[in-house]
């Protein structure tokens, strides 16, 4: 069971990923990301946003593969 849910985590992040790297390259092709700085501040977060997924995903798959259940 450890490692099942360690392997969902894992697969959530990488989804996550897939979908921000879709929108991204969706975004940039229709080119109108220099017309508004509150625009183009919120698109970079949201583009930088799994640099802090993949950190939570990977140590609450490592404590579920050390036995431990956190709950969050």
């Amino acid at each position: 069971m450890n490692k099942f849910v360690s392997a969902i985590l894992i697969a959530a992040a990488f989804a996550y990923t897939l979908i921000v790297a879709f929108m991204v390259l969706f975004t940039i092709g229709f080119g109108d990301l220099g017309k508004d700085l509150i625009g183009l501040i919120v698109f970079g977060l949201i583009a930088l946003s799994p640099l802090a997924v993949w950190p939570y995903c990977l140590r609450r798959a490592a404590a579920w593969r050390r036995g431990e259940h956190p709950p969050f």
